[in-house]
């Protein structure tokens, strides 16, 4: 994986007003601390039934608060953000497909990082809208990403010479074996956070959120039906294939789905959900009929 880099569309939402972090921790899931430029922080949006909208990185961009969307639920996340800031004080906006985030695979990410940020003010010349964004990410794997706007693409090109240029299913191999969950295949109203092993981007001592009560009362009963497994299959396999496990009688039963699939090095690769009863208790799983091996 190293020495790679990947090129993604991405949309923003921007949040202006003095309450804009006050508004955030009330309507999603993690503490957001009023930061630095510096400081990307990463919470959930869920609905009133604790299902997800968004999986998203908050931080600050000179005066503003931004929001990106890692789940490619930008429309659903601007709705919803609306529809709680009636009485509140603020602007909220959205920016669709304006922005590129690039993540950078690289043992010299430090580097790359500090070359891009010290040459920024090259990047700025002649050029109006503007947008450049530095950080480094911890989830699911360790890399750069910039954040920038369009017309900037080639000039940051120009820093990651020696770099190879992921195709998107190269990346999206990578997404899955490391199981990260940045795509509406899995952050939808079909799952909630604790299926998606996401809770460490919960904090369960701030205070209500929408859809806290719950994700509260599903972690203390311990009630949680799903888990996110990974799947390696030597036969074909495809997004929304059912799951099916054999019970006491050897009759198949349903247990879940695939919700991404991709082929490489020829194997198929996915992501899916089972019922947690059937997880780790020494049942084979299928697709199909043909077996196939979970991570």
């Amino acid at each position: 994986m190293d020495n790679n880099f990947h090129i993604k569309t991405e949309s923003l939402i921007k949040i202006r007003g003095k309450n804009s972090y006050d508004y955030l921790n009330r309507v999603s899931t993690n503490l957001i601390a009023e930061s630095d430029s510096d400081n990307v922080q990463k919470t959930l949006f869920l609905n009133e039934k604790g299902r997800l909208i968004s999986f998203a990185s908050v931080f600050k961009y000179e005066d503003d608060v931004f929001i990106l969307d890692c789940s490619g639920n930008i429309e659903n996340l601007f709705e919803f953000l609306l529809k709680y800031s009636i009485s509140e004080d603020l602007e909220i906006s959205v920016f669709k497909n304006n922005f590129y985030l690039i993540s950078v695979f690289s043992k010299n990410n430090d580097y790359i990082i500090e070359s891009i940020r010290n040459n920024s003010s090259q990047f700025f010349e002649n050029y109006n809208n503007k947008f450049l964004y530095l950080f480094k990410e911890d989830y699911g794997y360790n890399c750069a990403k910039v954040l920038i706007s369009q017309n900037l693409i080639d000039k940051i090109k120009e820093h990651l010479n020696g770099l190879n240029e992921l195709r998107d299913d190269e990346f999206e191999y990578i997404r899955i074996k490391n199981k990260i969950l940045c795509s509406s295949n899995e952050i939808n109203s079909d799952y909630n956070p604790l299926d998606c092993n996401l809770d460490e981007f919960i904090s369960f001592n701030k205070g209500c959120y929408i859809g806290q009560e719950v994700i509260a009362r599903l972690s203390s009963q311990n009630k949680v039906q799903k888990v996110l497994i990974g799947i390696e299959s030597n036969n074909f396999i495809d997004k929304n294939d059912v799951i099916f496990t054999k019970n006491s009688n050897g009759n198949f039963i349903e247990c879940g789905k695939v919700t991404s699939a991709i082929f490489s090095n020829s194997l198929y690769f996915g992501l899916g959900f089972i019922q947690r009863k059937f997880y780790n208790k020494g049942y084979t799983f299928c697709i199909n009929k043909n077996q196939i091996n979970i991570f």
